[in-house]
């Protein structure tokens, strides 16, 4: 973890995977988790390599922060832990309820779930086998 100066004095850095980085402020309360995606000028020609699962992040750096377990956390976010355990796993989404839940409990935002969620749903649909679209041609 790097301690970061300046105007994010107070926060907290960890490195993730490829572009992303997780952003924590420590509180007497709670952890609060802000993960974004870090957006370089080259942004629309470089592409993260296999982006992690939003689900393992949870996971391997969210839970353990906060002390939780799956299933001391899934009750608190009115789910059932066999849900989050899919979720942690690898093996479900996070949906946009779950974006929603995580975030009113103070971890991260509900559009930074969803966006790490879109991402490696994106990476994972480009590198399955696909069936040969051909481009429409323009239609005038």
């Amino acid at each position: 973890m790097l301690k970061l100066k300046g105007e994010l004095t107070g926060f907290w850095s960890v490195a993730v995977n490829g572009n992303w980085q997780s952003f924590f402020v420590l509180t007497d309360v709670m952890l609060s988790l802000s993960t974004i995606l870090i957006i370089t000028e080259e942004r629309f020609s470089m592409r993260m390599y296999n982006p992690p699962h939003p689900g393992e992040l949870l996971r391997e750096d969210v839970l353990p922060s906060l002390g939780f377990k799956i299933a001391a956390l899934a009750p608190v976010l009115y789910i059932s832990r066999e849900m989050l355990s899919r979720v942690c796993n690898a093996r479900s989404a996070i949906s946009p309820d779950l974006a929603v839940r995580l975030e009113r409990a103070g971890i991260g935002k509900a559009r930074h779930w969803l966006a790490m969620q879109s991402t490696y749903d994106l990476w994972q649909a480009e590198h399955r086998e696909q069936p040969d679209i051909k481009p429409i041609a323009n239609v005038a």
